[in-house]
């Protein structure tokens, strides 16, 4: 998962939704005959990332963004009311739940696992079947020894990978089988 969040205090973004339900958001920079190459502004710098057409599930060309990456010392902020839609995914939640998400996972990969708790309780308090938050908030608990709660949360990853026709990215193909061994460890 990317961290799709424009550092400055306002910019102008393109958003894709993936179907697999997470969001990027940047600067769509060029498009190919099966690629869009998007630009997304870091904190030091930007990234290019590639994005294959046929991953995208719909994209939303320049609409302002004013979303800033909260100082990590602060507490998370709470979240703001999402944008409804009358057709498809609610496209408000899918991008705060996701931005939630990437910035637990984001203190998680910096071994920040107590910070990451509430970032990805706020992802699964907007989206519930938002299951990469469930994956890394379970990997948080066991890091803070909270194991009777990871259990709950990789099994409820598990739950939600296993659903019928659902679409499971190449990134939770790999997670899967760790989860299953971890549980299967805590058990």
């Amino acid at each position: 998962m990317l961290a799709f969040v424009c550092w400055a205090a306002s910019c102008r973004a393109d958003t894709i939704l993936l179907k697999d339900g997470n969001a990027l958001q940047g600067n769509i920079i060029g498009e190919e005959a099966d690629t869009i190459l998007l630009e997304i502004p870091l904190r030091n710098g930007k990234l290019v990332k590639r994005v294959q057409k046929a991953e995208v599930a719909s994209r939303e060309v320049s609409k302002p963004v004013t979303t800033s990456f909260p100082d990590s010392s602060s507490q998370p902020p709470a979240p703001t009311p999402a944008i409804k839609s009358s057709s498809g995914p609610d496209l408000g939640k899918i991008t705060e739940s996701n931005f939630f998400a990437a910035q637990g996972q984001a203190y998680h990969d910096q071994g920040k696992y107590k910070e990451a708790i509430a970032p990805l309780q706020n992802a699964i308090r907007i989206r519930p079947e938002h299951a990469r938050a469930h994956y890394y908030l379970g990997l948080s608990y066991i890091k803070t020894g909270q194991e009777k709660l990871a259990v709950v949360l990789l099994e409820t990853y598990l739950d939600h990978c296993n659903e019928t026709g659902l679409w499971i990215s190449d990134m939770d193909k790999e997670y899967i089988p760790k989860c299953s061994e971890l549980l299967g460890s805590l058990r």
